[in-house]
């Protein structure tokens, strides 16, 4: 017999993942690749507002947009890091939905994974994030 937990946390984390994706779907990728969100009614970003440089996340939702309409080499050059937060996006979304379908605790041994990650493995995903940072403020200032 399931408990109630192994059912109410992967359709809290499959009603989330989908409704990003959904969302990414229905925006439409600016051209610019910046602004995306906008379309959600959100304010501009404010760093790049200020400071005339992209933030780390600018381009994210442009890119998952891109990644939604099938233009997965547009997405990646619009914001590299977007690619592994897209990919853990669905793959969360695909592991809660078999946990909700057949639960097996997926969604539990792939967080417990998730923890157990060594700290190598963290700074590079952070070094990632910031040559992809950097690679947004090139694409701006050219």
């Amino acid at each position: 017999m399931t408990s109630l937990y192994s059912r109410i946390w992967p359709l809290i984390l499959f009603s989330i993942t989908l409704s990003v994706l959904l969302l990414a779907y229905i925006l439409e990728p600016e051209a610019s690749g910046i602004g995306t969100h906008q379309q959600l009614g959100l304010e501009p970003c404010g760093f790049l507002t200020r400071l005339k440089i992209p933030c780390m996340m600018c381009g994210m939702t442009t890119s998952f947009s891109l990644y939604m309409h099938i233009q997965v080499v547009e997405g990646v050059l619009n914001q590299p890091f977007s690619l592994f937060l897209f990919g853990g996006t669905v793959y969360t979304c695909s592991l809660s939905l078999l946990d909700l379908i057949d639960p097996q605790e997926r969604i539990s041994r792939f967080l417990d994974c998730i923890q157990d990650l060594s700290r190598t493995w963290y700074v590079g995903m952070l070094i990632l994030l910031l040559a992809g940072w950097i690679f947004k403020i090139f694409l701006h200032i050219a």
